[in-house]
């Protein structure tokens, strides 16, 4: 009786110890909301209509819908690392991002899909991630806002948020300093002219500093670099956040040069958190303008989020304005 329970207690030693080498993760965020936006443009000339028709709202009236991801990007992620001894790790992320209002998604691991190894020396990663300008992009409300006005991925880096085939380098940190390398290949034959994508970033985090500089190039045909520059200083009572990009575009047809710039500011207030933004877009020969956004985002817990937010936008190059405004909620697990 006594050898059985002493064997029992060995096999369970043995299953936790492996258990504790290894582990898969699963978390997400869905985020719905309803919201009204209109445009003085006409809707004629537009494929669609409607709050899912784009990323711009074209209505020349008044409209009400239900929405996903104006706060925080809804998506479901499968994460995990193995011990591999000697302070070296094994991790993979499959990331999906869907539109939590009617369920669509467009294909597993869209948002991010890697593997790697990570250590003392820093994490190397294989596959489907950020490029690192976008993800060095110092903002006010992450990456979204209401629709349309989003800063990230509209007025900042217009060329591109992830890379597929990248080889992705992330430092250690040192006194505050991160540096990361990438490095991804042309999908298929593109032909004789096809480009690589490579970037770099550098982040500095000391105390209520924190700055950034990244630069890239886009895969495909043209070659296409974006640089960027970023800072943030938390004042206390307020942190002040301020993001420049110049998008240099080398084509057949000659070169564009381009420029954004993101001001953001954000505050706690009572159990939430106050932000407001300004992006200015110089885009030659497209849709320049200025955008001005504020929300409130209201925290019932550390998982689940109520938040509010308004926004407009003006072109200076159309003559065309439109305005947004929406209430939402966000959980997380």
């Amino acid at each position: 009786m006594k050898k059985s329970l002493i064997v029992s207690a060995m096999l369970v030693a043995c299953a936790s110890t492996a258990f504790a080498q290894s582990s898969v993760n699963l978390s997400g965020t869905v985020d719905v909301g309803v919201e009204n936006s209109g445009s003085n443009r006409s809707s004629s000339g537009f494929s669609g209509g409607g709050l899912n028709a784009g990323p711009w709202p074209v209505y020349s009236d008044q409209r009400t819908g239900v929405v996903s991801s104006r706060n925080k990007q809804s998506q479901i992620t499968f994460g995990g690392q193995e011990d591999l001894g000697g302070g070296l790790k094994a991790t993979f992320k499959i990331s999906t991002q869907f539109n939590a209002d009617d369920g669509s998604s467009n294909s597993i691991g869209n948002n991010e899909s890697y593997v790697g190894l990570e250590g003392s020396a820093g994490k190397l990663r294989l596959g489907r991630s950020y490029d690192p300008v976008y993800s060095h992009a110092l903002t006010a409300n992450d990456r979204f806002g209401v629709s349309g006005y989003q800063t990230l991925g509209t007025a900042l880096n217009d060329n591109g948020i992830r890379v597929s085939n990248q080889i992705s380098y992330i430092s250690p940190s040192f006194h505050g300093l991160t540096g990361t390398l990438s490095h991804g290949s042309a999908e298929g034959n593109q032909g004789s002219g096809a480009q690589n994508a490579q970037g770099f970033g550098l982040r500095y985090v000391r105390g209520p500093i924190e700055a950034t500089l990244a630069s890239s190039r886009q895969a495909g045909m043209d070659t296409k670099f974006v640089h960027q520059v970023g800072a943030a200083y938390d004042f206390g009572p307020a942190r002040v956040l301020f993001t420049a990009q110049e998008d240099r575009n080398t084509t057949w047809f000659g070169n564009t040069g381009k420029h954004a710039y993101a001001l953001g500011v954000t505050a706690p207030v009572g159990p939430g958190v106050l932000w407001a933004s300004y992006d200015v877009k110089d885009f030659a020969n497209q849709d320049n303008g200025q955008v001005a956004q504020v929300g409130y985002k209201y925290s019932l817990s550390k998982r689940t989020v109520v938040y509010g937010q308004v926004g407009a936008k003006n072109s200076a190059f159309t003559g065309n304005s439109s305005k947004g405004a929406g209430l939402g909620i966000t959980h997380s697990f």
